[in-house]
């Protein structure tokens, strides 16, 4: 199982024809030019995009155009929560499928040049979650290093300033089906795990009080986003607008078995 969450951000004017946003480097597709490649068939579980005069979206793909590419909808009307990121488009249920090696590219349709944040969702052989108790367990960077902006930044326990988990769950295999993720400047969280090269992720809210975010992120809707071990806890990537240095979230797990329990990763 997989589900991974990719960005694309620039400036772009798509005032007169659909403009592609640049998706960022990733460590699960190849970016060439205004696409992502992905390595395998995937399926687009969700998108949201976000920018100022943000008129309509859409994702495009050779094969996505067979069947009409699949809008975004409804439209954000800018870059973050505190100004109204938190509008996604839910394909979850009857996912369009998009195939290995071809590219991948976000159109938007604005008032003109602005900076533009679209994220989208991929999975493939989704699980539905496990029985069991599921909690939510606090994570937080306290006078970190400062993120770099309009990119992901890597934040690890190992950082001199490291990222600090309040409670370390006892030993086992845990599988997470929530995320959550805050900070001043946020835009989107996602999550490193050991020995998966997909990063599964949500869009972020810029404060604790912030409007909660979209269910889809938070109550299990898309299955098992990935698993760790406690002793292998995630590491964290967020993207942000500015030089960040604090940030605060929690993911929503449910204890699956002993460590021998991993999963292998695909």
């Amino acid at each position: 199982m997989a589900v991974h969450c990719t960005a694309y951000l620039s400036s772009v004017n798509g005032s007169s024809a659909y403009a592609n946003v640049t998706p960022l480097t990733d460590p699960y597709g190849a970016v060439e030019s205004t696409e992502l490649i992905l390595p395998r068939d995937n399926h687009l579980l969700a998108a949201a995009i976000g920018g100022s005069g943000a008129l309509r979206g859409r994702v495009q793909s050779v094969g996505l155009s067979r069947i009409g590419y699949p809008q975004i909808t409804p439209i954000n009307g800018a870059l973050t929560t505190a100004t109204g990121i938190t509008r996604v488009c839910d394909y979850s249920q009857r996912p369009p499928l998009v195939t290995a090696g071809e590219g991948v590219s976000v159109g938007i349709m604005n008032g003109g040049a602005a900076s533009t944040l679209a994220l989208l969702l991929f999975g493939y052989d989704l699980k539905a979650p496990p029985p069991g108790q599921s909690f939510w367990l606090r994570y937080s960077v306290t006078a970190g290093a400062a993120a770099t902006a309009n990119t992901w930044s890597t934040y690890r326990e190992t950082d001199a300033t490291p990222l600090t988990w309040e409670t370390t769950p006892p030993s086992g295999t845990y599988a997470i089906i929530g995320m959550d993720h805050w900070g001043a400047t946020a835009m989107a969280a996602r999550l490193i795990l050991a020995t998966y090269r997909y990063r599964p992720g949500t869009l972020a809210r810029t404060s604790v009080t912030a409007a909660w975010n979209d269910p889809l992120f938070m109550d299990g809707r898309l299955g098992i986003l990935g698993y760790f071990t406690n002793w292998q806890m995630p590491a964290l990537e967020v993207l942000c607008t500015g030089a960040d240095t604090a940030f605060e979230g929690m993911i929503r797990v449910i204890r699956i078995g002993g460590p021998e329990m991993l999963p292998s990763s695909r």
